[in-house]
């Protein structure tokens, strides 16, 4: 997905989008987005076609149904595009070329990115992770290396604050002899931590982390980068501040999509 997405942004090729909700978190600001790409939107609602970024070929219908006919029309030329990217090291090439990367801090600070890969490490990589939304869901994205389907479950584009912790619990009970892990957001774990009280009262085992920065990390991304930095209300009132400056001094980062990450972590 990281590939693909950079292909993507560079408007290489024709994204193939099926009920994509497109939003600030995942393009940034819409005239900037794959400049030179086109666009295939596959949506049940026609209110959802171009609603963000304009499609080149607008289809309305149900995606099962339509990629149904998609493949049986253009099958052996995907089938051959697949086989072209997978083969002679062309995907493993891009990942060297654009890697994820991240300065990591020389102090006691503790990166996002640094925690997610040692959560990943800590887990063997088979935890179930589940996820709210905001910058630590970009991140878990990034740097926690799924190796399996059905280990990796968000609300996606739909933006629900507060999915994490209850999706935690339905996956922990799903799935009991599996270890489950919810990473939140110190705003976002706000939502439904009340959810808290079933684990201990119906003794649900999952795990939770925090990525307390004191911040609503994605708010005021969005309004350092889109709202020439007019912040408000993204700041818990609980952040420590320097007796000097009184400004907080937790440091909050910007969650990228295409941000690499250094050899050495």
């Amino acid at each position: 997905m990281r590939h693909a997405r950079g292909k993507l942004r560079d408007g290489r090729g024709r994204p193939h989008l099926r009920r994509c909700a497109f939003r600030r978190p995942h393009h940034g600001q819409a005239v900037e987005f794959a400049p030179h790409a086109k666009f295939i939107h596959i949506d049940v609602d026609p209110a959802e076609i171009s609603k963000n970024i304009p499609a080149h070929i607008p289809i309305v219908g149900d995606a099962r149904h339509v990629l149904v006919k998609l493949i049986k029309s253009t099958g052996r030329w995907m089938a051959c595009r697949a086989r072209g990217w997978t083969s002679g090291g062309r995907r493993s090439r891009a990942g060297a070329k654009h890697p994820l990367r991240y300065d990591d801090s020389t102090d006691a600070e503790i990166k996002p990115q640094y925690m997610v890969e040692a959560l990943y490490e800590a887990t063997g990589g088979e935890a179930i992770v589940t996820s709210d939304v905001g910058q630590h869901q970009m991140w878990a994205a990034q740097y926690y290396h799924f190796s399996r389907p059905r280990r990796w479950i968000n609300s996606g584009g739909l933006g629900t604050m507060g999915f994490g912790l209850p999706a935690a619990l339905g996956a922990q009970v799903g799935c009991p002899d599996q270890t489950v892990v919810c990473i939140a957001g110190d705003g976002s774990i706000q939502m439904n931590m009340q959810e808290l009280a079933t684990c201990a009262q119906d003794k649900i085992p999952i795990k939770v982390f925090i990525m307390n920065n004191g911040y609503l990390g994605m708010v005021r991304q969005w309004q350092e980068l889109f709202w020439d930095k007019r912040y408000c209300t993204s700041t818990w009132a609980t952040t420590r501040t320097s007796s000097r400056s009184r400004r907080p001094t937790a440091r909050p980062e910007c969650a990228s999509p295409t941000r690499p990450r250094s050899s050495g972590t």
